[in-house]
């Protein structure tokens, strides 16, 4: 990545011509359909240039394809990090305790209740 940019550092800020410049060289990847430097390129370039821009720059090509099931993915896990935010979102947490442990106090009251009946019996 840094030998197509021309840049020696490690993990530099990439400037927005550096991100044009990419976008450029992505035509080289559109016969690439997997592999793990073209997703980090595409990734790269995708958070620079945007889901959108990207993909109407790969096109249907295999590598336009590869970004569409990267994609996909990402989307589905942003949707499990939500599902996982909100089922332990702190206040929510509390609620679920609190009813269970009203829950839990109603059903031994009524135990006890019956006991108290049984012995009344007795």
């Amino acid at each position: 990545m840094e030998k197509l940019l021309g840049c020696e550092k490690s993990y530099p800020t990439y400037p927005e011509a550096d991100m044009e410049r990419l976008a450029g060289l992505m035509a080289a990847l559109k016969a690439i359909s997997h592999g793990g430097s073209a997703e980090a390129l595409l990734l790269i370039v995708s958070k620079a240039l945007g889901p959108e821009r990207t993909s109407a720059i790969l096109g249907n090509s295999p590598a336009g394809l590869h970004y569409g099931l990267m994609w996909q993915a990402h989307l589905i896990v942003e949707k499990k990090r939500e599902i996982h935010r909100n089922r332990c979102d702190p206040n929510r947490v509390a609620e679920e305790r609190a009813i269970k442990k009203k829950t839990k106090a109603e059903a031994h009251a009524r135990r006890i209740e019956k006991y108290r009946i049984m012995r009344a019996i007795n």
